[in-house]
Order: structure tokens, then C-alpha cells, then sequence
């Protein structure tokens, strides 16, 4: 009797993987594109940052071209912050490792974070102004929601990073909700 359940379970669970997969390549291989990511030539699918429809979408071709080299400028400019951001984050992560936690350290750590953000915001800003010149209002208020989330987290420094500090999540790691 017990082999007859088990033999039961075994095909409907081969039958739900076969049913995703078959999901999967229709959706891959048939099914319409997204549209693009209006600033975007040729776009990458989806809509901006997992939003719905936005005014970003309605941009001309000059200001795709613009906001690209805001963008990239903006990238350019903040690389080296990032790299220094995570190896701070790292560092600070390392220090609370510690048996004893050297929290005069910690602090000087958390401190230097806040004034490599603060600079990161700065430069998002400027590029905002610049932005302005060109942009209605709302596409303002998008382009600006777009640098903040283009910001690397901690982890690969992408906007679509992982966990805080460097990733280090091992199979322990329980997150916040254990907290509560």
C-alpha cells in the first residue's frame, strides 16, 4: 500500500515539473515580449524598476540619449564609492564577528558609511537638477527613483544585489523575521 502512495506521489510531482517547465519554454520561446524600458532603445523587457506604466516610457528619442548618459555618468562616477562601501560594510561585518566587539570601531565604521552614502545621494541629486532641464516634473520624480534604486546594496553591488554584507547569509542565517 505504502509503495502504491509513494509511486502516486512520485508521478504527480513529475507531472507538476513537467507542467513548469513546459510553462516555462512557452513563455520563453512563444509568448509576446514585454515591451521595453522606455529610455531604452530596443529596451530589456518589463517596465522600469517593477513598476507599472510610466512616464518614462513617453520619453523622445533626445531624452533616452540624455538619460542614458546621466546613467552612465552617474555609474562612473559612484564606482569607486561602492567599492568602498562594501568593503566598509565587510570590515564592520567582520568587527561584529569578533568575541569582543570593538564598538568604538564599529561606530567610526557606521559614521564613514553614513558620509559615503550621504556623498552617493549628493551625486544623485546633482543629476536630478541636470535631469530637470529636460524632464516634465513626473519623469523628474522617476528619474530619481530610478537612481536611488540603481545604488548597489551590499552583496555584488548591482541594483538587484543580495543579502548585506558581502552575502555572507549561511545555512544558520534565520533573517529578521526571527526577531519578531
Amino acid at each position: 500500500m505504502k509503495t502504491k502512495i509513494l509511486v502516486g506521489v512520485l508521478l504527480f510531482l513529475i507531472v507538476v515539473n513537467l507542467a513548469s517547465i513546459g510553462t516555462y519554454l512557452y513563455q520563453r520561446y512563444t509568448a509576446e515580449p514585454a515591451e521595453g524600458m522606455g529610455f531604452m532603445p530596443g529596451g530589456m523587457g518589463g517596465p522600469p524598476f517593477g513598476r507599472g506604466p510610466s512616464p518614462m516610457m513617453e520619453l523622445s528619442v533626445e531624452q533616452r540619449q540624455r538619460m542614458m548618459e546621466l546613467f552612465r555618468t552617474f555609474h562612473e562616477e559612484t564606482k569607486d564609492l561602492h567599492v568602498k562601501i562594501r568593503s566598509l560594510e565587510e570590515r564592520t561585518f567582520d568587527l561584529l564577528q569578533q568575541e569582543s566587539v570593538p564598538m568604538e570601531q564599529v561606530d567610526r565604521n557606521l559614521e564613514e558609511l553614513s558620509g559615503l552614502r550621504l556623498e552617493m545621494s549628493r551625486r544623485a541629486t546633482q543629476n536630478l537638477i541636470k535631469a530637470k532641464a529636460f524632464l516634465t516634473p513626473e519623469q523628474q520624480g522617476m528619474f530619481y527613483g530610478a537612481l536611488t534604486q540603481a545604488r548597489p546594496r551590499p552583496g555584488t553591488g548591482g541594483p538587484m544585489a543580495g543579502p548585506p554584507f558581502g552575502g555572507r547569509r549561511g545555512p544558520g542565517f534565520r533573517g529578521t523575521d526571527s526577531l519578531r
